[in-house]
């Protein structure tokens, strides 16, 4: 008999962790999630990384056409058929770290570092954009972080290089630590990062590919800021980087940030948005995870059909505590399964969480906007809370 999971008991279990003011409580927000903010012709506010990549390249074809040509060329060759922005910056830094007073594939130099620059500067414009006046699933995030006095502090990860989240927690009055300390150019600081001792109500915010307002000085100190100054790029780093160690340090820091969370008694993570389609991040997840196998869970929401994640699908069979929950079905403790038919409940309570079609629910919450009505909900729902040692 083909196997069925209860979709009412996860979501509902789920709730009740989120409502917990004693367990060490992560959220992790991917590329899918600032596209779930629309303008007012339908729009992605922020462009998913397919979007980002071709308004870049339409971009690059006026300002750097030969050298972009060249490295679309040598990814094409190497097998990559179709190399997205994030590939291509990868394989533009790894040039540079090699490249010297000569020439790599025809390219010196300086029109590699143009060509970074101008990649650098169209993501920056592209993903630094202003929260919509409406209610937004950050906003939402924000007044889920705000209802409750934890016993330890909220910590978000994201691959992701807008400024959304920072909006939404100044917005909230939420105070939030990202690893830098300073005012006109705040300095990235692993110790702190490593060794926090803020108060439970600050918010650890750990940007894992770094943001649009990181600069790399000359040198090699990063720092964060509102303007560019004399810092030679923006420090976005989008894969496991190979090149010199003050590009290493903030990624290496901020993944070591992310295991550490994983091996906390109790810890909850759930991930939003994310296609588990960056291997470092997924490896460094799922080793946390099998370390940590009763001590640990990973909540992953996925936006549509499991089947559309072959490489999530992969790992939950392999390690029990990460459950997915998709549109259709789910893999809990490392079986998949559909999910359970049941009496259609069409109340308020579900109203963000599910769809029926006849007596068979759907799931919503791999939505962002849907994530956040129920956060909505959670916070809604919840009992006022005091000190962090109450029930």
């Amino acid at each position: 008999m083909p196997l069925e999971h209860d979709l009412l008991h996860r979501v509902d279990s789920l709730q009740q962790a989120l409502r917990s003011n004693k367990m060490p409580t992560a959220i992790f927000l991917g590329a899918g999630c600032p596209t779930a903010l629309k303008d007012e012709d339908g729009t992605p506010l922020i462009p998913s990384i397919d979007g980002l990549t071709a308004s870049c390249l339409e971009q690059l074809q006026t300002a750097c056409k030969e050298p972009t040509d060249s490295i679309v060329g040598k990814l094409t060759a190497d097998g990559v058929a179709a190399p997205n922005i994030e590939r291509l910056l990868s394989e533009i830094r790894g040039l540079l770290s090699v490249v010297g007073s000569g020439e790599a594939f025809g390219l010196t130099k300086d029109s590699l570092q143009k060509l970074e620059g101008a990649i650098c500067e169209h993501i920056a414009k592209t993903m630094d954009k202003e929260l919509p006046q409406a209610e937004t699933p950050y906003e939402m995030l924000g007044k889920w972080i705000g209802a409750v006095q934890r016993a330890s502090p909220v910590e978000i990860f994201t691959p992701n290089y807008d400024l959304l989240v920072e909006q939404a927690l100044e917005n909230a009055r939420i105070p939030y630590f990202d690893g830098f300390s300073g005012a006109r150019q705040a300095f990235f600081d692993a110790h702190a990062v490593e060794n926090d001792d803020l108060p439970a109500r600050w918010v650890r915010l750990w940007k894992l590919h770094g943001s649009v307002n990181w600069f790399l000085d000359g040198d090699g100190s990063v720092f964060r800021c509102t303007q560019p100054g004399n810092y030679s790029c923006r420090l976005i780093h989008p894969s496991h980087l190979k090149y010199d160690e003050s590009r290493k340090m903030p990624y290496f820091a901020l993944l070591e940030r992310m295991r550490h969370f994983l091996l906390r008694s109790r810890s909850l993570m759930v991930v939003c948005g994310y296609s588990f389609r960056d291997q470092h991040l997924n490896d460094c997840i799922c080793d946390a995870l099998r370390a940590n196998p009763s001590g640990s869970t990973v909540f992953g929401l996925l936006y549509g059909e499991l089947a559309d994640y072959p490489e999530a699908l992969a790992l939950a069979t392999e390690v029990g505590n990460l459950v997915l929950l998709a549109t259709n079905e789910g893999v809990v403790g490392r079986g998949r399964g559909t999910w359970l038919e049941t009496e259609p409940d069409d109340s308020d309570a579900w109203a963000h969480v599910l769809a029926w079609q006849e007596h068979r629910p759907s799931l919503l919450l791999g939505d962002f906007a849907a994530f956040g009505g129920f956060l909505r909900d959670v916070v809604g729902s919840s009992q006022p809370i005091g000190a962090a040692d109450e029930g």
